[in-house]
């Protein structure tokens, strides 16, 4: 999916810095994070999650299947920089990037699920609904409520 991205995207490369610019503004619609950027943002988080509905790989915890989507969004965003600062022949760095780190993901997803590393699923996951809901550092729940226990 991320190699399709880059694909149509091609064509655009060399204005995707120009754009980012204004991306990059906190108070910009173009702002990927923004309210107006919602519906698109929902659309591809959409995608993630049929992605991720036909994929071999299987996703043993269900907070993890709910908030995967978004992560891979948060995800496909870094290989969107990367990919706009991206000088070498046919952005191939970019290309390669992806390749590799869809192995690691795809690897992580599968030893996340195992008990020595379900404390740092449910860390991850508190952090991705921390991050979700918009609480500070400073706005502690208090009670960890993927693991149930307290902080």
């Amino acid at each position: 999916m991320l190699r399709a991205k880059i694909d149509t995207s091609m064509p655009y490369h060399r204005f995707a810095a120009v754009l980012f610019k204004s991306a990059a503004d906190p108070k910009s619609p173009l702002n990927p994070f923004s309210n107006d950027s919602a519906a698109l943002r929902e659309r591809v988080t959409q995608l993630f999650a049929e992605v991720l509905e036909g994929a071999r790989t299987r996703v043993g915890s269900p907070k993890l299947r709910e908030e995967l989507p978004h992560l891979l969004w948060t995800y496909q965003m870094g290989i969107i920089l990367f990919w706009i600062h991206d000088e070498s022949p046919e952005c191939g760095r970019t290309y390669r990037l992806i390749d590799h780190t869809v192995k690691i993901i795809v690897r992580l997803i599968t030893l996340i699920d195992l008990p020595p590393f379900r404390p740092l699923l449910w860390t991850t996951l508190e952090l991705l609904k921390d991050l979700r809901e918009g609480r500070s550092a400073d706005q502690k729940s208090p009670t960890n409520e993927i693991s149930g226990s307290s902080e």
